[in-house]
């Protein structure tokens, strides 16, 4: 058997004080920002994904989809997603 160590605090502070809901919005900063946005949301996250459609509307937000995942795309798609980010750069 696999045993975990686990800090209770550790799990709580990832889980509840990095939540989004408890980050400042910045949908305004971001609609006034002049440079080119790549908005990267699995195509199951449908809350991202209709902020980013929201946030499209006044900003200049690209999407780049990573498909057949969720929320977490850097555990599901880790590859596909490092592709997403390298690709533009080597533009």
């Amino acid at each position: 058997s696999c045993i975990l160590s686990w800090d209770k605090n550790a799990l709580r502070h990832g889980l509840v004080d990095l939540s989004l809901s408890q980050q400042k919005d910045f949908s305004t900063a971001l609609k006034q920002y002049q440079d080119k946005i790549h908005w990267v949301v699995g195509e199951h996250d449908q809350k991202f994904y209709n902020l980013g459609l929201k946030l499209k509307k006044g900003a200049k937000i690209r999407y780049l989809y990573s498909l057949s995942c969720g929320h977490r795309i850097y555990q599901d798609q880790p590859q596909q997603l490092a592709e997403l980010i390298i690709n533009p750069l080597r533009q």
